[in-house]
């Protein structure tokens, strides 16, 4: 696994035209823009402020396509992927990759409160699809779960693609 992802990710919001009725595709190319401007090494796509849970699987597209031939290998592109149905996050997972996203983050399954055997589940059907690294996050204010590092030291070993982790719970 050659990308190596260093430094500081912005995750990005979703800029959407008046009314919110269509992603302001303008905007979202100025947004990265300024991060490039910026010297930010990547960025990050479809997180919580991406409005990854209320966007259209056309909207997701159209996001992950624009910035990753926007950016044009100027920074690194990362894809929240998560979805509380595996078979959704499996696929959105393997879109960014043909996309051409660098990496992705992904939240375990959210709402559910899954057991660590259905997280490890989770990731291991996202791997079996997808060669590109991943940040796996752990936030349980979101999830539900909170991830102890013995589950992120067994996924780590178990899935060559999971080598980063967002921590965003109140236990550090």
């Amino acid at each position: 696994m050659a990308e190596e992802f260093r430094g500081s990710y912005g995750v990005l919001v979703t800029p959407f035209t008046e009314g919110g009725k269509s992603v302001d595709v303008e905007a979202l190319k100025r947004l990265l823009d300024w991060q490039i401007a910026s010297d930010s090494p990547g960025v990050i796509m479809l997180g919580t402020t991406g409005e990854f849970l209320t966007i259209s699987d056309d909207e997701r597209r159209l996001i992950v396509e624009t910035t990753v031939k926007h950016m044009a290998g100027r920074a690194k592109v990362l894809v929240g992927t998560m979805n509380a149905y595996t078979p959704n996050a499996v696929r959105y997972s393997a879109e960014a990759q043909e996309l051409g996203a660098d990496g992705l983050m992904i939240l375990p399954p959210y709402y559910y409160t899954p057991t660590h055997d259905e997280i490890h589940g989770y990731y291991k059907a996202i791997c079996a699809k997808v060669s590109i690294p991943i940040m796996v996050y752990n936030n349980p204010f979101t999830s539900r779960v909170d991830m102890p590092a013995s589950l992120i030291g067994k996924l780590a070993r178990d899935f060559e693609q999971i080598r980063y982790i967002k921590e965003a719970s109140k236990e550090v």
